[in-house]
């Protein structure tokens, strides 16, 4: 490599650094007007109960996430907590469904879980496998999770999208931080920065659905003194962990998690179509998902469980089992058109 060939590799470099940079402060100033503007006070949160299904719908339609309240009582938090430490404790590597821990109807194949689903895809749910317990503070930083998040011709964006996530938070982050944070009616944009983010108000019980083309990130900061005023995600990535840890001089302005960890339960599920064969595509490229599909044995009663339940079980253990998941993707790369 000559000279010349490595200045221009260095002034790519520098310039990248620079518009990420650039490209993190206009989302700071963006994020910071909307929590100050007057409508970010005003606007309610609707929660809906299982009956409102038809409104529950409707808001998810527009909005592209939604709360429904009080699906699990109290005691079944606490041993969904147990079963999440049971889980990282033994260091499990298989899907929520296969785990001993939450296998079954415990979760994945809850009667409540399957009702919500079919009630926001209005169709007979579809399990891949796609689900994973939580803990502690993770990655930060608004993302989409559908495989095309740069093309709005893309395959993803030419239908209504039919793959959603499913969120147990098992802790409170109606007035406690660590929560999931969305970017309202971000779903219908493929831009990245489109919508008015919010910090979800998930209380221990409440179950948040979310289109997988929906801007999102986990983690949520909420201040002390102005707990609905938006903090924004790249000044919480900043700050990291310490922004939650309730001790220090950061104590002062951000509020705690609820508990010592932070745990959540996630389930993504489709209904068989176009849309869940190019993200099973998407997933056969990222080492993570093709690691938990290979890690991932079901019992035999599964199937007939699925049957019984009404819900469709494809297996992609068999499928991925000769994939070198040591050649594949630990970071997004889009799908070829």
């Amino acid at each position: 490599m000559n000279r010349d060939q490595t200045t221009g590799l260095a002034a790519a470099a520098r310039a990248s650094v620079l518009g990420q940079a650039a490209r993190r402060l206009s989302e700071v100033l963006q994020d910071t007007a909307y929590a100050f503007a007057p409508a970010a006070w005003r606007w309610a949160y609707p929660k809906f109960e299982a009956s409102n299904a038809a409104d529950a719908v409707k808001f998810f339609d527009e909005h592209g996430w939604v709360i429904f309240r009080n699906v699990f009582d109290g005691e079944e938090i606490r041993s969904f907590r147990q079963a999440v430490e049971n889980i990282h404790q033994n260091a499990y590597a298989g899907d929520l469904l296969s785990s001993g821990d939450l296998g079954g109807r415990r979760l994945v194949f809850d009667r409540r879980i399957l009702d919500i689903a079919r009630c926001i895809l209005r169709d007979t749910p579809s399990y891949f496998g796609d689900s994973t317990a939580s803990a502690d503070v993770g990655a930060m930083g608004f993302h989409k999770d559908n495989p095309d998040r740069e093309d709005v011709s893309a395959p993803d964006w030419r239908s209504p999208y039919t793959v959603i996530r499913m969120g147990v938070y098992l802790q409170d982050h109606e007035s406690h931080s660590g929560g999931l944070a969305v970017r309202d009616g971000s779903h219908l944009a493929v831009h990245r920065n489109r919508g008015r983010p919010l910090a979800i108000p998930t209380r221990t019980g409440d179950v948040v659905v979310w289109s997988l083309r929906t801007t999102h990130s986990g983690y949520a900061a909420r201040l002390r003194a102005l707990p609905n005023v938006f903090v924004p995600v790249p000044v919480v990535k900043m700050l990291g962990s310490s922004a939650f840890a309730g001790r220090g001089v950061l104590s002062r302005v951000f509020r705690p998690l609820e508990l010592d960890r932070r745990l959540a339960l996630f389930v993504t599920f489709g209904i068989g179509d176009g849309h869940q064969a190019r993200y099973l595509s998407y997933l056969q490229t990222r080492h993570y998902a093709v690691a938990k599909w290979q890690a991932t044995d079901y019992d035999p009663h599964v199937f007939d469980d699925a049957k019984a339940c009404d819900v469709k079980l494809v297996r992609m253990g068999e499928e991925v089992s000769t994939i070198d998941v040591s050649k594949l993707h630990r970071e997004h790369v889009e799908l070829p058109r």
